[in-house]
């Protein structure tokens, strides 16, 4: 009979900021995932991109599932597809776009799994079009050592259904899980690129563009030197329509893990580094006011061609601090966070936004408003000053995104999701013994 071993490994969130030894599995049949003892903590793990701890624990058996990679079932009638959990989304899109299907809420990064876009709620370039990940879940097979494997959906396990997606993998093991396709009639972007000289711009630039363009979202400069602070540019995009495939729809890339991101022994980002590099960067940008066009691939992942960004944090890694904020609120939140990463000089690297479409509710992040990201070197200074933002977010109504920080307290979690506590009472009454755990959900006393 075959053995999957059970190893000790050391692991890290995305970001850097965790590191613990944990055991762990890797098993490649169904039954070997169904013998997990209902003892032992557990918890399921993907490709690994969570910027928070939530696929590990040093107290809990790790399960990788990147084994469960195939395509079960597919629909050309309905768009329909099943798919294993450890599929990643680049693999999901070379088998349905030459189908003249996809998912236009695609993650940014190709190697995180469907049963991580499924845990994390994940959404991709549009929030305010498209929404997020669980609202093209149609079913889901999970294993839970209480209650075996069973497919849930919406209509038939409605309240665990809800607690499987954006529920951070504490319900059990995501074995599989069908998707609705949306169709794809090209499969190459054009984007207009229009430049912005402060987050105020890019704001009302970006809402046009959501307006116009099917995709929308702007990049910024936030290293903390008032004269460039916030220049950038807001892209909108469109798929554009007739354009055929020629060639591989994935191309040759070279993934990053946590790992490979974490090779440099210092940031390459900080203080006049990041300011030189972006002066080289945006001389490069000069003509921003453009049009491009790039693959599919391209498009949906552009840190899969770009890994030095992510690797430039070095070992010490990076802080992201990514929000959501109420549409009326949104020039007040851009210009006190400003005025706290100015003040505090914090090491910011880049900053994003785009418009969100949502109904917020547990632990999903989602929600109407303005979805605005910051990535900060990962400092003494930078951590001593996130509890300001903190505060900010907490004052304004915001809401943080839990799978992309690795230290955001308890108490600010259960300042900004009202339904933390519901969630804990449901995660307890389906599971009495909190059976899977991770570092996040110890952090959050779930």
């Amino acid at each position: 009979m075959r053995k999957d071993p059970v190893i000790k490994r050391h692991f890290i969130s995305f970001d850097g900021g965790v590191r613990q030894d944990a055991f762990c599995q890797r098993p490649d049949r169904y039954h070997t995932v169904e013998r997990i003892s209902g003892s032992t903590p557990t918890i399921a793990r993907g490709g690994g991109y969570s910027y928070s701890a939530a696929s590990f624990s040093e107290e809990s058996l790790v399960v990788d599932m990147r084994c469960f990679n195939r395509i079960l079932a597919f629909d050309p009638q309905t768009g329909i597809v099943e798919v294993e959990a450890g599929m990643t989304v680049a693999s999901l899109l070379e088998f349905v776009a030459p189908r003249g299907f996809w998912l236009p809420l695609f993650p940014g990064y190709p190697e995180i799994t469907i049963g991580g876009c499924i845990g994390a709620n994940v959404h991709g370039k549009n929030p305010y079009r498209h929404g997020a990940f669980a609202q093209r879940v149609v079913d889901i097979t999970l294993y839970h050592p209480a209650y075996g494997t069973r497919r849930i959906c919406h209509d038939t396990e409605g309240e665990i259904f809800e607690l499987t997606c954006g529920g951070y993998g504490l319900t059990g093991v995501i074995l599989s899980a069908s998707l609705r396709l949306q169709p794809l009639t090209g499969v190459q972007a054009v984007t207009m690129q229009t430049p912005v000289r402060n987050l105020a711009e890019g704001l009302e630039a970006t809402r046009q563009a959501s307006r116009k363009h099917e995709f929308a979202y702007s990049f910024h400069e936030i290293s903390p030197f008032p004269k460039t602070f916030g220049r950038g540019c807001v892209n909108g995009s469109d798929i554009l329509s007739g354009s055929v495939l020629s060639g591989k729809i994935i191309p040759k890339y070279s993934p990053i893990t946590p790992e490979s991101r974490a090779l440099f022994p210092y940031s390459v980002w900080g203080g006049g580094r990041t300011k030189a590099i972006e002066q080289v960067y945006w001389l490069l940008e000069a003509s921003c006011r453009r049009i491009k066009k790039e693959n599919l691939f391209r498009f949906v992942f552009p840190f899969a061609a770009n890994r030095k960004y992510f690797i430039f944090y070095g070992r010490t890694g990076l802080a992201e601090y990514q929000v959501i904020i109420p549409d009326e609120k949104a020039e007040k939140f851009l210009s006190e966070a400003e005025k706290i990463i100015l003040d505090n000089r914090m090491e910011g690297v880049m900053g994003s936004m785009k418009l969100f479409r949502g109904r917020q509710q547990l632990l999903r992040y989602e929600k109407d408003g303005l979805c605005v990201t910051f990535d900060f070197a990962r400092t003494e200074g930078t951590l001593n000053s996130l509890p300001l933002l903190d505060r900010l977010v907490m004052d304004i109504g915001g809401l943080p995104n839990l799978i992309k920080d690795s230290r955001i307290p308890r108490e600010v979690v259960a300042a900004c999701y009202p339904e933390l506590g519901n969630t804990r009472d449901a995660l307890r009454n389906y599971d009495p013994d909190r059976l899977f755990r991770s570092e996040l959900s110890k952090r959050l006393g779930l």
